[in-house]
């Protein structure tokens, strides 16, 4: 009887541990500067229109494709598809 209270017991604790870590606050993006050491300045994109297509047998009646069109260094339209 009392080995099965002490269990009873401690699976409530167990349960209110995770609920409560389950509703513990969210912990936000730290963002690193490109001083930092081992950091990497961002990529800086070269303008123009770029294509690409997936040429794996993984679904071999499918080819993915993804075309990218980059101004001022920054990405302005992305598509990506598939073609039978």
């Amino acid at each position: 009887m009392k080995q099965s209270k002490i269990t009873v017991i401690g699976l409530l604790v167990l349960t209110v541990v995770l609920i409560l870590s389950g509703c513990a606050k969210k912990s936000e993006a730290v963002q690193v500067a490109p001083s930092a050491p081992g950091a990497t300045a961002p990529a800086v994109l070269a303008d123009g229109s770029y294509f690409a297509i997936d040429t794996s047998e993984v679904a071999p009646d499918w080819r993915y494709f993804v075309e990218v069109s980059v101004k001022g260094g920054k990405i302005v339209s992305a598509n990506w598809s598939a073609v039978n």
